[in-house]
């Protein structure tokens, strides 16, 4: 059985910097610096093989994100990673030597169907795989009023 890690993060309103999003609520450059610092260092300490991301309102800022995380891991891999100029063998202390980048991983986004104008938006929904997925990944938001879900039992 192949093993694989998950994880659920909460972004808290990822947008670029002064772009409204709730009414009079928008990022200075200096905050969106500071948010996009903070994010990069939580992907790469999770170094997930898939993320699935709450509170997404711009693709683009998120692939700034991904984009630093993984000029992180290389620094760290290229400091990190046991040959013969390093003292010790970080593969005897750790589960996972090398931080695995981003770079060919799928994402799909979910914008969410109620956004709209600015100080109106609505967060939207990604998810980051290294795996990939298996064909199109399909976006379900609006449900028919009557639906029907069968269960085991």
């Amino acid at each position: 059985m192949a093993e694989f890690t998950i994880a659920s993060f909460n972004v808290k309103n990822l947008i670029g910097a002064e772009r409204e999003y709730y009414r009079f609520e928008r990022y200075t450059p200096e905050e969106q610096a500071w948010k996009e610092d903070w994010l990069a260092d939580q992907l790469l300490t999770m170094d997930a093989d898939v993320i699935c991301f709450q509170e997404i309102f711009e693709e683009d800022a998120l692939r700034h994100v991904i984009a630093e995380t993984d000029l992180r891991g290389a620094a760290m891999n290229d400091a990190a990673l046991p040959d013969r100029s390093k003292r010790y063998a970080r593969k005897a202390i750790f589960r996972k030597l090398a931080y695995t980048p981003y770079t060919d991983a799928a994402l799909a986004l979910a914008p969410n169907a109620n956004d709209g104008a600015p100080g109106h938006r609505r967060p939207g929904l990604a998810v980051l795989s290294r795996l990939g997925f298996v064909g199109d990944p399909e976006i379900v938001q609006v449900w028919p009023r009557r639906s029907r879900f069968r269960f085991r039992s």
